[in-house]
């Protein structure tokens, strides 16, 4: 599912609050999947993270309410810790 969510942000000229939907969309679906016991290092999840990583500027807001911030773990997300990952390595560089 998040396949073709990740296909349609790749290969399509959106608008930014369509890209942003379209984030959330495969964050929403990313996460189902790490609930459902998929492997964080399955390709869709790693292409979805690559997407949120490389465009973090553009859904910092999406970053924001994934990250969780002073939450603990097991009261978040099961893709927060690596939405996390992705903040920290992000701020720190701009």
């Amino acid at each position: 599912m998040a396949e073709k969510y990740i296909l349609t942000y790749s290969n399509y000229s959106y608008s930014e609050s369509e890209q942003d939907l379209l984030m959330q969309l495969i964050l929403d679906v990313t996460n189902d999947c790490l609930n459902m016991g998929m492997d964080a290092n399955d390709d869709v999840i790693v292409k979805a993270l690559g997407f949120l990583s490389n465009n973090h500027q553009k859904h910092f807001q999406l970053i924001e309410y994934w990250a969780l911030d002073g939450e603990p773990l097991e009261d978040c997300f099961a893709l927060t810790d690596k939405v996390r990952e992705i903040k920290n390595n992000k701020w720190l560089k701009l």
